[in-house]
């Protein structure tokens, strides 16, 4: 079946034009892996196998695929499926979580349960910025200490670790990193850190130059509008919300209620009036951002995680995937909720 895999999917990603999804998972009977998709005639393109895939992103220009899994992290090439750039031994110590390219595709920042958060240039293939946090887990804190304290002493002296140009440690317990955002510019990022607040980090300088404190008991997902004047931020554990907030003036716009768990995914339409929600336990959620409602849609059936959503360049088509072993991506038209064939989706 087309855009589908013999795993248990855990993530999904569509390239800026709207041509190619990635999706990756891991099995208990065959190792994990990604797989590239054309998304016009339903063809398959590339793949490659991991210890389990968790997190996956397209570069803006389309060059490149970064694949996350177990403690490894690896750049493909996509017009060719093979590796441009294995970061896997100098990088994260903990299971990839998030990544994402910058807007030109010069770096890729990248986020996993070790309580760093990295940046790599893409260009020259070296480290850029490592970011540190304080955690409320005994392991994070040590894999993180043991991580600083080996490139000092290879150093031999009180170094940035691994040449990094920007390095900061924020003092701030956290939980993990389970979200990142960057805003439409490139230079802000934001970070769901399993706290009541979000943080707002400028990459130029390494510092926290915003916080937005939710009423949520933890926050587990965030996400820029494309205009970058939206931010949305979805709760985690039991009867989470969605906070709608105006990201320049740090204003709460509205609060949405419904899902039944933790909010793990979210995307914002090209022009703000509809947000695409990805839910624990209770599948993909459609909003009307206009008047703050929930749409009649339930896109994925009920005790189902959605581990991708997210809307094609032009926001009339948007894709959702669950966990579920061999379930497809699905395409969906954004204003009547009907299921679509992939050759409508149009690309930009």
């Amino acid at each position: 079946m087309p855009f589908s895999e013999n795993w248990s999917n855990y993530c999904c990603c569509l390239s800026a034009d709207g041509r190619q999804l990635g999706i990756g998972g891991s099995s208990f009977v065959e190792i994990g892996g990604w797989v590239t998709w054309s998304v016009r005639d339903e063809r398959r393109l590339h793949s490659g196998k991991t210890s389990g895939t968790h997190a996956l992103a397209f570069s803006p220009d389309g060059k490149w695929l970064a694949v996350g899994s177990n403690y490894d992290l690896r750049v493909i090439d996509t017009a060719t499926g093979q590796l441009y750039w294995d970061l896997s031994r100098e990088g994260h110590r903990a299971p990839l979580h998030c990544l994402q390219f910058t807007k030109k595709s010069d770096f890729l920042i990248s986020a996993a349960g070790d309580g760093m958060l990295r940046v790599w240039n893409m260009a020259k293939k070296e480290p850029q910025a490592l970011f540190t946090f304080s955690s409320t887990e005994d392991y994070v804190r040590t894999h993180t200490q043991q991580y600083l304290d080996n490139w000092k002493r290879l150093a031999g002296k009180d170094v940035l670790p691994g040449g990094v140009n920007v390095y900061a440690h924020f003092a701030d317990p956290i939980q993990d990193c389970y979200g990142i955002s960057l805003s439409p510019d490139g230079n802000l990022l934001a970070l769901a850190l399993g706290t009541k607040t979000v943080k707002v980090l400028n990459l130029d300088n390494g510092k926290i130059i915003r916080s937005f404190l939710t009423d949520q008991a933890v926050n587990a997902s965030v996400c820029f509008s494309k205009d970058g004047t939206l931010l949305a931020i979805g709760g985690g554990l039991e009867n989470p919300t969605i906070e709608i907030w105006n990201a320049r003036s740090g204003r709460r716009i509205s609060t949405l209620k419904g899902h039944k768990n933790s909010i793990l995914q979210l995307a914002i339409s090209p022009d703000n009036q509809t947000l695409l929600s990805g839910g624990l336990v209770d599948g993909a959620f459609l909003w009307d951002l206009r008047d703050s409602t929930k749409k009649d849609f339930l896109h994925i059936e009920n005790q189902t995680e959605a581990v991708g959503v997210g809307f094609f360049p032009n926001g009339e088509t948007f894709y959702t995937l669950c966990h579920h072993p061999r379930t497809p991506v699905r395409f969906w038209n954004t204003r009547t909720g009907s299921e679509v064939a992939p050759s409508a989706a149009p690309s930009r």
